[in-house]
């Protein structure tokens, strides 16, 4: 929907240039077909056009059912190459008739046809060029028939394709020749016979329809499915004095079985509906009323299944104004019953289907309310449709998660920065910051970015999460996220990191063990200072350095010292890798965690 036709389909700018209606063929740019064009109108307005169209492939099989004929349609190849697009071409395939037509895919001609055709072929290359209708006599061992070509014009007057009749009426075939022969002698009179045969034949068309009428009119209330007749007596249980051959169809009973008595219809009343039937003939017959209609009611079929009436009764009386017979047609809604339980039944599955859903939003949006992360959901027009409260507080400054459907980031940022037109700190989030948004329906793939900025004049750092948004059917529809605020957290990285290169530019040497006293860090100065690469170092114990220039009771004592949490200072006699000796000042402190461990 919402491609243009125009300049592509003929018949519709036909319509709706000249609001005539417009039928014939047409040949599609995927399919081809008989069109009926109609003009729209309301209240002198043009509004457009609607068609009813029919395949061409779907009419062959109606007229092979009609006229128990075989029918073919072949296309000019050249206007398919023309006309067709390319990658709808592969719908048609060769013809065995001519090599300048092609058959649709969907037909194949059985083997006998394809007899048929290789005795044609040629014959009629030159009539087909021609582009008229013809007729042509194809013998067979088995049998003679007779094939006629009706050539079929677009509505531009162009011959574009046949339609092949093959006619297997011998007699027929046996006197084509002859008519042939016969056909420029008789052509006035036959003529003449044709008016004569048309207008007789309009007039019995005329007496059929009217016939059809009536009978119909009677089958509906005599021999008809739906409608069943009843003549009951003023007595008591009802006797059944006439009832339509019909009833059998409809309660499983013969006409004869209520005749003769065998079965009483208020028998086959449902008990839980028969109080209420009879109570609504009685009011009714004593308030003067000819004729009424009964709410629907159960009977009993002769299976035992339960059928549904509707029930119209017209009161029969005599001279005196007494009642002898109640008239009755009973018309089976069995199935409009099941209709509307089921309607009714599926009512409640929406019902309940609809609570469910609305039972899940209302968890799904609790949740995404009460989550700390910002979370979000934008279309392919970059158009917010889900907000939750964290986003909307921490980011939009929207008053609520309804404010921002439909709206994008740009309303939200002007509206900010119009608020504070002299502080142009105020608003700058995502100034600087890539299109994340283009980045991941580029990829296509879930993606991670550093999103960064001053809103309502303080920074913030958020961690964004992205990902392309699909519907149930697999159909990309937008984009989703969520945001962390790690502004306090890059923070103290930022702290960390100073901290880092302090160490690591430090002029002194920085060992930094477990407490089982294995090196896990070495800086750059130690190795320097002591020839031992980082790699050689971590993993080690500082006895690496151990000169053996001083007593193990001076070892003792550090290492008792810096065990039980305090700090040691004082001066190392080590020994480089080298072997070369040398003295240092030494200050060993403990690192403590959050618990004073």
């Amino acid at each position: 929907y919402g491609d243009s036709v125009k300049g592509v389909r003929y018949i519709v700018d036909k319509a709706n240039a000249e609001r005539v209606a417009v039928s014939g063929f047409e040949e599609g740019r995927t399919y081809n077909g008989f069109r009926n064009l109609f003009p729209l109108i309301y209240n002198g307005k043009h509004l457009g056009s609607v068609e009813i169209s029919m395949d061409v492939d779907v009419i062959r099989q109606r007229m092979e059912q009609q006229f128990h004929n075989r029918y073919a349609f072949i296309m000019r190849r050249q206007h398919v190459e023309d006309v067709v697009h390319a990658d709808q071409q592969k719908n048609y395939q060769p013809c065995d008739l001519s090599d300048d037509y092609l058959y649709e895919r969907n037909y194949a001609p059985d083997d006998r046809l394809q007899v048929i055709n290789a005795i044609l072929k040629p014959k009629i290359q030159e009539k087909l060029k021609a582009g008229e209708g013809f007729a042509v006599e194809a013998k067979t061992p088995n049998a003679a028939r007779m094939v006629v070509f009706f050539p079929v014009k677009n509505l531009q007057g162009q011959q574009v394709a046949y339609i092949v009749s093959y006619n297997d009426d011998a007699t027929i075939s046996g006197y084509y020749s002859e008519f042939v022969v016969t056909l420029a002698i008789s052509i006035a009179g036959l003529l003449i016979i044709i008016v004569l045969l048309y207008l007789l034949t309009k007039a019995l068309f005329r007496l059929r329809a009217q016939k059809v009428a009536l009978q119909q009119e009677r089958d509906m209330f005599v021999s008809g499915p739906v409608v069943v007749a009843f003549r009951w007596q003023n007595r008591e249980n009802w006797p059944v004095e006439y009832v339509s051959a019909n009833a059998e169809d409809f309660l499983g009973y013969a006409a004869s079985d209520f005749l003769s008595g065998k079965v009483r219809y208020t028998d086959i009343v449902h008990p839980e509906d028969s109080s209420r039937v009879a109570e609504e003939v009685k009011i009714h017959s004593e308030n003067q009323i000819q004729q009424f209609e009964h709410k629907p009611y159960r009977l009993i079929h002769q299976n035992g299944n339960i059928v549904w009436t509707l029930d119209y009764t017209t009161i029969v009386r005599d001279e005196a104004g007494a009642i002898t017979h109640y008239l009755g047609y009973l018309v089976d809604i069995t199935e409009l019953k099941k209709a509307e339980e089921a309607l009714l039944t599926a009512k409640e599955k929406a019902e309940k289907n609809e609570k469910q859903y609305f039972d899940l939003y209302t968890l799904i949006r609790l949740m995404s309310d009460t989550m700390p992360d910002m979370l979000w959901a934008k279309n392919l027009n970059n158009e917010y449709i889900f907000t939750n409260k964290a986003f909307c507080t921490g980011l939009l400054n929207a008053k609520d998660t309804e404010e921002p459907l439909g709206k994008n980031d740009m309303f939200f940022a002007l509206r900010q920065r119009n608020s504070q037109p002299d502080n142009p700190e105020w608003h700058t989030f995502g100034e600087i910051c890539r299109d994340s948004d283009a980045d991941t329906l580029e990829a296509m793939k879930p993606m991670q970015f550093d999103e960064f900025g001053n809103v309502r004049g303080k920074f913030l750092f958020l961690d964004v999460h992205k990902a392309p948004l699909f519907d149930s059917n697999g159909q990309l529809i937008g984009v989703v996220g969520s945001a962390r605020d790690v502004t306090a957290a890059k923070a103290a990285e930022n702290q960390l990191r100073k901290l880092s290169w302090a160490v690591e530019q430090s002029p002194a040497s920085v060992v930094i063990t477990d407490t089982e006293g294995t090196i896990e860090y070495v800086n750059p100065k130690f190795n320097e200072l002591t020839g031992y690469t980082s790699e050689e170092a971590i993993g080690q114990n500082p006895r690496i350095l151990k000169s053996g220039e001083q007593p193990s009771e001076f070892y003792k004592e550090l290492w008792e010292t810096i065990s039980a949490g305090k700090e040691w200072k004082g001066e190392l006699h080590n020994k480089k890798k080298n072997g070369e000796l040398y003295w240092e000042s030494v200050l060993i402190s403990p690192i403590k965690n959050e618990k004073g461990e």
